[in-house]
Formats: structure tokens, C-alpha cells, sequence
């Protein structure tokens, strides 16, 4: 399976990332703006697409076969 993790160079999605190589049975790549993402975090084994996810001409070069989209994403809240 193709599988698509949106924020995939960040701190959970890079870890989403690594579950879904290590089960050796799907393609996984990563979209991510590298705002607060690091290159670094990728998984060599997955492919990085570097777009923002607002732009549709970036994302249309992500590719163009069905893909699963896996989106990614975490939020700290100040509660004092």
C-alpha cells in the first residue's frame, strides 16, 4: 500500500514514519513544508516531498497515484 504521512519530517509524524517502514509492507512517503519539521528525522527508506500542504501546485508534485493520506499533527497547550 501507498501510504502518504503529512507532516512527516516532524517529531510524531517521523515516528509514524518508522512504524509504517519497519512493517516492510507499504511505500511510505512524507509531505512536509519543513517549517518545524527537520530533514534529518526522515527515514531513508521513505521518500521526502517538500511542499506546503496550502499550495496545491507544490502538493500535485507529490505524485499522482492513490495514495492512503496519514496526517500527522500535535498541539501543546498552556493550561496555567
Amino acid at each position: 500500500m501507498r501510504i502518504l504521512v503529512t507532516g512527516g519530517a516532524g517529531f510524531i509524524g517521523s515516528h509514524t514514519v518508522d512504524a509504517l517502514v519497519a512493517t516492510g509492507a507499504h511505500e511510505v512517503a512524507a509531505l512536509d513544508d519543513l517549517s518545524s519539521g527537520k530533514r534529518e528525522r526522515m527515514n531513508p527508506a521513505a521518500r521526502l516531498h517538500h511542499a506546503d500542504l496550502r499550495n496545491a501546485a507544490e502538493v500535485s508534485g507529490a505524485g499522482n497515484r492513490p495514495a492512503v493520506g496519514i496526517e500527522s499533527k500535535s498541539a501543546i497547550a498552556d493550561t496555567t
